[in-house]
């Protein structure tokens, strides 16, 4: 009699134990699912939260493809395209480069040429090198400079960086070609602008007289320039770079 009444007592009592262990296994359970399910309920609101901070908040930086007719990035929308503008490379005018779009509007004007400042089409000129099937062949000698100025929505800063092909971490590609400028001997001052690897050549004109010209960039070893790695004589690789 006792030792049925004892183990009586002990199934209850294991019966108990296992009902309370069910019962907090259940608890951790659903609350583990709630966690679950909250968080999945918070991260999609944060991600509509976010969605609307973006489409009421433009952000995104600009930046000019200098020789291309279209921005190359398939992250970039084009806002105009348009030729490299400057000023002759026989006098002092204005020394930085310009994208001037296709479609000009005009407002007040008097029509006169005079000896004002003025902005004219800026052409490729090859001269001592050549490369073939590159930017640098002779062949593209005189044709006029193409641009186009895109767009890029997920960035706020864009730089331009000398003597690379790449970028440097955290920032992404745009685009990369080659250092360009102003012949040294000319009157006109210049600025070393980034112009694509492979450009559009669209119109090429017969004469480089009252233009602004552009050539390729190297690297000089001047006593003062890390030589190496850089080596005197070869042209001056650029890239565009976004974050």
């Amino acid at each position: 009699m006792g030792a049925t009444l004892k183990a009586h007592l002990d199934v209850n009592n294991m019966n108990n134990h296992l009902k309370a262990y069910i019962q907090q296994e259940i608890k951790e359970g659903v609350e583990v699912l709630m966690r679950n399910k909250m968080k999945k309920l918070v991260n999609a609101g944060l991600e509509r939260i976010s969605s609307t901070i973006e489409a009421k908040v433009k952000t995104g930086t600009s930046y000019i493809q200098w020789g291309r007719t279209k921005c190359t990035n398939d992250n970039t929308e084009m806002v105009y395209s348009g030729f490299v503008g400057g000023s002759s490379y026989t006098g002092g005018g204005a020394p930085n480069k310009l994208c001037v779009p296709n479609e000009p509007q005009w407002g007040i004007y008097d029509g006169k040429v005079n000896s004002s400042p003025f902005i004219g089409a800026t052409l490729f000129d090859n001269w001592d090198i050549n490369i073939k099937n590159t930017l640098f062949d002779n062949k593209y000698t005189y044709y006029v400079i193409q641009c186009a100025v895109c767009h890029v929505k997920k960035a706020t800063s864009t730089i331009m960086i000398p003597g690379r092909k790449t970028c440097y971490n955290n920032w992404k590609i745009e685009y990369h070609g080659y250092l360009m400028a102003g012949y040294p001997l000319h009157k006109a001052a210049s600025e070393y602008i980034c112009v694509d690897g492979n450009p559009d050549h669209i119109k090429r004109v017969p004469s480089w007289a009252d233009k602004s010209l552009l050539y390729s960039v190297y690297s000089r070893c001047n006593g003062a320039t890390p030589c190496p790695p850089y080596v005197n004589g070869r042209e001056m690789t650029c890239v565009v770079c976004s974050r």
